[in-house]
């Protein structure tokens, strides 16, 4: 930090303009004043510094060390004061600008932090605090790019330097290089081994690879030498969770709030472990205790869809999903924005479809309630807005699931994956992270035409899965990942449908097609859901399954530790689908057959197993000491356990899947009750491919009594199972399914191919905005920011497209103003939604601006200077415009919402229609004493008005050039409040728009 201090200036010739005392008192006084300030002693070194000043008030290295003691302290305003006079005095010397830098971060004023930094590398390019510390600034505020580059040559410039090089593995790690980020991570560490940042940082790269245990370990050692570093705690317990090791994650999170207790995230993350644990309790004094800590929409969600794992009772149930309907409704009263879903909510409604309610009108208005939090959800890809491009003749599908490895899903998907026809069409795997090689996701890999391993953000996913043009993209499960819920909400294939891998409506309007098979279905289905349903015609079951296979010597329920004199009733489902209603059940089977046994699988929180017994206690007493829990085991245990059973218990209202088609593949008989739901059917479905009810129960009385002759009576047992064994050949390998989802691909995408040329616009919609000029101005290759090009050209069509939406009729010129020219294919995407383009790169104005090295003067520059040069050219004929009796302004990367009402503009002949007023952000300094601001993302004038507007922005463009001029800045907010003119000024609380604030991501709604 104090490389300066070979700077000072009793090194130096005191200037002429210095009072006539002595130069060697004052390098005495110094000397004595500087060993005081680095023992610590601030008294003395204070009088001295003090004694100096009252000699000389210039005298700059006084000023300086008076002012970082004053900053270390935390007197802000006054270390600010000292070392501004200081760097006035002498402005050569850097370390005065990174203090200066420092002052400026502790006040929040980060641009004024960034400009220090930026002088004290112009003076000191070779010096590596400087370049640390503007990295550090840049990536702070989102400039990733930037930051990499200095901080780069920080680590070129001090390699020895634990610290420089952790800070390299932030910047890289915030640019998703990961691999790259590791490596600085280990450097940091092996440089100094007690870098506890630093060794936690790698720990989460490590889980972000899907090297949990790798992860686990190193938090691990990270708390070894550093076992008061909370956040260490914290990130351990996410990694525990991330195996299923709940218990041990929660003791973490527990540690690691109690070592921090404001820490926000702690308390938030120890919510998220206490729901999986089902202690939905715990968990809502959590989430309340991180919210009185700070407010997080993201938080609020959780907290509203909070459901119980296992519940105490039915009632209880209803409780929950009143309490769910209703915080819903409160998250969108209260509203707010949430930027990024998977880190500020991560939580679907994966605890509703375990439930008997049909799911629907909750589902849709939780999904409303997110793509009202964070519109950014809505993405449309651009392929899906045009008619589709025939490649190679195939229909290009993309499946897509966190869970094609050794899973259920897996062993659903691999088969029909495997053998659609590839004649016909095009197999993409799209693995969500962390990937998982298993035999499964190989032979997954090797089977389809192309796999994608997506990147951890939803942004970079939408773009990598955009890039594949895909036809359809079918969705192998929603609901059991927050991952594919949030990006099932964007537009990314013309068609986008679910099944059954999570049983259970999506809500989400992007959503087309929920597929099932007429076996599953009860009259009226259609009704279930928010997709279109479409049913496979005569199917045992969604899936083209493999048959499962006895593995080794046969084995006996005693080898599983049960009795071998008991009859064994099998109910090897996930806890969470014991229903409270089915309690009932298994205590009169219990009662029934004194012989009896009930078997369950514990599950991977012991909390579930410990609330379900509790619950057992209560509603059968007298028989709850006859059920038995089994540890979880392998596969190849798992169906031995099955086939050495008497019977196998279905779960009410959510049936089994895979393991009906386990146990029907070994003789096992599957007693079902099939109920009002697709959900509670699928066992049912699978006997009526077979030809067989001997196992299906119409009322809970005959399911107890169907169970009790199964169990007790092996003749009958035995029969059952041979029946089985015959006819449930029809339900494995079976072309059928493959042939039912070829032909729904194929008819989906006609109908999608048929929606897309009936939605473009023509006479019929009315006459909406035929007589408004919407300019979209934009910078599609911009030299900074953070979008890339390809996301700008995105961002552009997501404005014209919603503008399209609201006013079918109204003409769109997009004022493209970037570093280059579009290419002729950028030009031919944008074409198709907007009716004119005009470039203004290449003019000679433009190319002085971009040399600016300031993000927000290029901007608010070009941009002023398009619109002036627009608005002169239509008043000139230089542009020939059809005509338009109202402008409106809208900036290129936000879009229209329904809070916008063109009438509302059209009605406001003679004014200039802009939202209310609002107080400067900004020093008024900075903003030349104009103290409010109109937000100019959208507004409009009558057209009558536009010479004076065109007077305006002339205004605007000298008024901003004299400002930089004179070495200062203003934005267009300011400018425009300072130029319009008031008298004509008509303001709205609301213009309706909403869109990304870069670099923060912050979601605004106007």
């Amino acid at each position: 930090m104090f490389d300066w201090l070979k700077k000072l200036s009793f090194d130096k010739k005191s200037p002429p303009s210095q009072p006539p005392l002595g130069v060697e008192p004052v390098r005495q006084w110094m000397k004595i004043g500087f060993e005081a300030f680095q023992a610590g002693n601030y008294p003395v070194a204070r009088d001295y510094f003090q004694k100096i000043l009252e000699a000389n008030p210039a005298q700059a290295d006084a000023l300086y060390l008076s002012g970082v003691m004053a900053n270390q302290e935390g007197h802000r305003e006054e270390a600010f004061d000292l070392v501004s006079r200081a760097i006035a005095s002498d402005a050569t010397v850097a370390s005065y600008h990174i203090t200066l830098a420092n002052v400026h971060d502790v006040r929040g004023r980060g641009e004024e932090a960034l400009a220090s930094y930026r002088r004290a590398v112009a003076l000191d390019p070779d010096d590596p605090e400087s370049r640390t510390g503007l990295g550090c600034a840049l990536l702070d505020s989102g400039r990733h790019e930037q930051a990499l580059e200095h901080l780069q040559n920080a680590v070129r410039l001090a390699p020895g330097i634990a610290l420089t090089h952790h800070n390299l593995g932030v910047a890289l790690q915030a640019l998703g290089r990961i691999e790259d980020a590791a490596l600085s991570y280990r450097q940091a560490l092996r440089l100094d081994p007690r870098h506890a940042q630093a060794g936690t940082n790698l720990g989460a790269v490590l889980h972000a690879q899907g090297k949990l245990e790798d992860a686990i370990a190193c938090f691990r050692q990270t708390l070894a030498t550093s076992p008061d570093f909370a956040q260490a705690w914290s990130n351990l317990g996410v990694a525990l969770q991330a195996v299923h090791r709940v218990d041990e994650a929660e003791s973490c999170l527990l540690r690691a709030v109690s070592l921090n207790p404001q820490d926000f995230n702690a308390y938030s993350k120890l919510a998220l472990s206490q729901r999986e644990q089902g202690n939905v309790e715990a968990s809502v004094a959590s989430s309340e205790r991180a919210l009185a800590i700070r407010d997080s929409v993201g938080e609020r969600i959780r907290l509203a869809t909070l459901l119980p794992v296992v519940a105490r009772s039915a009632s209880e149930i209803q409780s929950w999903r009143a309490r769910f309907e209703k915080g819903i409704a409160e998250v969108m009263a209260h509203g707010g924005v949430v930027s990024d879903p998977l880190r500020e909510i991560g939580v679907c409604n994966f605890n509703l479809a375990y439930q008997p309610e049909c799911d629907r009108a909750l589902q849709e208005k939780t999904a409303k309630m997110h793509l009202e939090v964070c519109p950014t959800l809505g993405y449309t890809a651009a392929h899906c807005r045009r008619a589709r491009e025939v490649k190679d003749g195939r229909i290009r599908i993309g499946f897509i699931s966190k869970f094609m490895h050794n899973h259920s899903i897996g062993r659903t998907t691999r088969g029909l994956l495997l053998n659609v026809d590839r004649n016909r069409f095009h197999v993409t795997a799209l693995f969500v992270p962390p990937w998982v090689d298993d035999a499964t996701s190989q032979s997954i890999c090797e089977g389809s035409d192309s796999h994608l391993v997506l990147p951890e953000g939803l942004d970079a996913a939408r773009e990598k899965i955009a890039a594949l043009e895909l036809d359809i993209l079918f969705y192998q499960d929603i609901g059991m990942d927050a991952y594919t819920y949030f990006l099932a909400f964007s537009r990314l294939a013309p068609v986008q449908c679910v099944s059954f891998g999570h049983p259970d409506t999506t809500g989400i309007p992007n959503m087309d097609y929920w597929v099932s098979s007429e076996n599953f279905e009860p009259e009226g289905a259609s009704e279930h859901y928010s997709e279109k349903l479409f049913l496979l015609r005569n199917l045992g079951s969604l899936a083209y399954y493999y048959r499962p296979q006895l593995k080794g010597p046969v084995k006996r329920a005693s080898d599983f530790g049960l009795s071998g004199d008991r009859n064994t009733y099998l109910c090897p489902q996930s806890l969470f689908k014991i229903h409270p209603d089915f309690d009932a059940i298994l205590a009169k089977i219990l009662r029934g057959d004194p012989m009896g046994e009930v078997v369950l699988i514990e599950a991977r929180s012991s909390s579930w197993g410990n609330r379900l017994r509790d619950r057992l206690r209560v509603t059968m007493p007298d028989v709850c000491d006859r059920i038995r829990f089994l540890p979880g085991m392998s596969t190849d245990d798992f169906l031995a356990l099955i086939a050495a059973c008497d019977v196998m218990l279905d779960t009410i209202y959510f049936n089994g899947m895979n393991t009906s088609l386990e146990a029907l593949a070994v003789g096992t008989p599957v007693v079902t009750m099939p109920t009002a739901m697709q959900r509670g059917r699928h066992t049912s479905g699978m006997y009526k491919r077979m030809g067989m009810e001997d196992c299906v129960a119409l009322n809970p009385e005959q399911y107890v009594s169907v169970a009790l002759r199964l169990g007790t009576d092996k003749k009958y047992q035995g029969e059952i199972r041979e029946k089985i064994l015959a006819r449930s050949a029809v339900l494995y390998e079976d072309m059928e399914v493959v042939r039912e989802f070829e032909r729904f691909f194929t008819e989906a995408c006609v109908q999608a191919a048929n929606r897309l040329t009936t939605s473009i616009p023509d006479s019929s919609h009315g006459d909406v905005g035929q007589d408004a000029l919407f300019l979209v101005s934009s910078a599609i290759h911009a030299r900074h920011g953070i979008y890339n090009a390809s996301q700008r050209l995105g961002q552009t069509i997501d404005t014209c497209e919603s503008i399209r939406k609201l006013c079918p009729h109204a003409t769109i010129v997009v004022l493209d103003g970037g570093m280059k020219n579009l290419s002729d294919e950028e030009k031919k995407v944008l074409g198709r939604y907007t009716d004119s383009l005009v470039e203004f790169s290449d003019h000679k104005e433009v190319k002085r601006i971009q040399g600016i090295d300031s993000q927000d003067v290029v901007k608010n520059s070009i941009e002023i200077f398009m619109y002036k040069t627009f608005f002169r050219g239509i008043l000139e004929g230089d542009f020939e415009m059809p005509g338009f009796n109202r402008v409106v302004k809208v900036s290129g990367r936000y879009c229209l919402n329904s809070g916008f009402d063109y009438e509302l503009h059209k009605n406001a002949a003679g004014q200039i229609v802009i939202g209310e007023s609002r107080p400067s952000q900004f020093k008024p300094e900075l903003t030349g004493s104009i103290l409010r601001q109109y937000m100019s993302r959208l507004w409009s004038f009558d057209a009558a008005l536009l010479p004076e507007i065109s007077k305006c922005y002339e205004d605007m463009w000298e008024h901003m050039n004299e400002r930089a001029n004179a070495g200062g800045y203003v934005d267009i907010e300011h400018l425009l409040y300072h130029h319009l003119d008031s008298e004509k000024v008509f303001t709205v609380n609301r213009v309706g728009i909403q869109g990304t604030i870069a670099p923060n991501g912050k979601v605004i709604s106007e």
